[in-house]
């Protein structure tokens, strides 16, 4: 497949300070937590939230980004992303404040993904049919939080996933290095139900939804509601041909899952109505074929795409 956007030479600041219209948020509102990581996550959320009721499609997959990019809610959340830059991200740093920090950095990603779209929708280019014809769109583009940058991949990969290299670096231990700035920040453990929050703009990506690390039990309530709610859809059984189909997701991270391909089933069967994981766990003593289903790059975009 083409590429038909070039990787500018540098990374492109999504939330650097530009002329916008006046939000409906307050300059005292503004200024009280422009500094204050808690409350600014608190305002983002909220801005996601209105996105969502406003241009996220009925199945949570789809948005209309066309519509999005004029409206007041986009204007409100970017004026909020832009203050990101001079909050300081120590309240979110520790073992004790991971919570905090996992649904922060599933919500920027989440956040960013469709803040970097709109920038393309911007450009003569318009919003591209597939993920794929961006080139290096997960790092071509960044958020400056707390001084520091981040690119989609660093927070996937750096913060979420523990430091973990990219599934195509199989050379490397981490993805950060000892000095970098960021280390910090990296969960302790990698969770693996992240995998069905982050939302890339693909139509095969996982629904999009607002998660809140304040309370440590909704956040673990929210993350397996969407691993639960990923799997019913992602894992199709077929008992007649001794099959299981899978998300590619799955065979990209299967390390993330378990430290094999049986401890990877072993984990996702817990995921599933008690049926389907019956169902799972004969097929895996049998030892099914596994088949993993072409990933759907197409952009979830329910406007017209660029031509």
């Amino acid at each position: 497949m083409g590429t038909r956007f070039s990787k500018s030479a540098s990374p492109y600041i999504l939330n650097q300070p530009k002329t916008v219209t006046a939000s409906p948020t307050s300059d005292s509102e503004a200024a009280t937590t422009a500094s204050n990581i808690l409350l600014l996550a608190e305002r983002l959320e909220q801005c996601m939230r209105r996105l969502q009721g406003c241009f996220l499609s009925a199945d949570g997959k789809a948005m209309d980004y066309l519509g999005m990019k004029n409206s007041p809610q986009f204007v409100e959340f970017v004026n909020c992303a832009v203050e990101l830059q001079q909050a300081s991200l120590t309240p979110l740093s520790g073992v004790s404040n991971e919570s905090l920090r996992k649904a922060f950095f599933i919500n920027i990603y989440n956040l960013m993904t469709m803040h970097a779209l709109i920038e393309l929708s911007a450009r003569d280019t318009g919003i591209p049919r597939s993920m794929l014809d961006v080139k290096d769109f997960w790092r071509s583009f960044e958020y400056k939080i707390g001084g520091l940058t981040f690119s989609l991949d660093d927070i996937e990969h750096g913060i979420l996933r523990g430091n973990r290299p990219h599934p195509r670096d199989l050379w490397s231990r981490c993805y950060f290095n000892a000095k970098d700035e960021r280390v910090p920040l990296a969960l302790s453990q990698c969770d693996p139900r992240i995998h069905f929050c982050l939302n890339c703009g693909a139509q095969a990506c996982p629904r999009v939804s607002v998660y809140s690390g304040t309370d440590t039990g909704s956040l673990e309530s929210a993350l397996n509601g969407a691993a639960k709610a990923f799997c019913a859809e992602n894992i199709v059984l077929d008992g007649t041909r001794n099959e299981i189909h899978l998300s590619k997701i799955f065979q990209w991270y299967e390390q993330d899952f378990g430290s094999d391909r049986t401890g990877m089933l072993a984990r996702v069967s817990g995921w599933l109505n008690d049926d389907k994981e019956v169902q799972l766990r004969a097929l895996m003593s049998k030892e099914a074929k596994v088949i993993f289903v072409p990933y759907d790059w197409r952009v979830n975009s329910t406007s017209q795409a660029g031509a």
